[in-house]
């Protein structure tokens, strides 16, 4: 449907936004309708302008030296203050605008790096938080059955 209310005129303004990040918001949105009729969460509401702000670009979106993202779609080369050095493949860019017209982007990357493996053998200790009782424990011993 995004490619024909693109061409319709009271829904123009659609085109200068880059594809994806239609598509995202309309996944989101589908998302929140679908979370709505399953009943675990409330009614989508509608988000002011003046409230904060969010766009995601899911893909197409590059680091460069200089601490420098470029983002597709007109946006350009964005100076960027990174708190870590990123490693990885850049998979998502959420960028948000505060009210206070501060921005920020959340960086979605997918690094290659060795998970630890799952032991099957030994004592495990459980522990369940509660309201009457602060923590109740049970311990279990895993035993190898190979």
């Amino acid at each position: 449907m995004l490619p024909q209310l693109k061409k319709q005129e009271e829904t123009s303004w659609l085109a200068d936004c880059y594809s994806q990040v239609l598509q995202a918001t309309t996944l989101n949105l589908v998302t929140a309708y679908k979370n709505f009729f399953a009943l675990r969460a409330s009614f989508p509401r509608f988000k002011s302008r003046k409230g904060k702000q969010s766009v995601q670009y899911p893909q197409n979106v590059k680091l460069l030296a200089n601490n420098v993202i470029k983002i597709p779609g007109g946006i350009g080369e964005v100076k960027a203050e990174l708190q870590k050095q990123i490693e990885g493949q850049v998979k998502t860019v959420n960028i948000s605008k505060t009210p206070t017209g501060k921005y920020f982007a959340s960086i979605l990357v997918e690094s290659e790096v060795d998970r630890p493996t799952v032991s099957t053998v030994g004592n495990v200790l459980g522990i369940d938080l509660g309201v009457k009782d602060f923590a109740v424990t049970h311990n279990v011993l895993l035993i190898d059955w190979v």
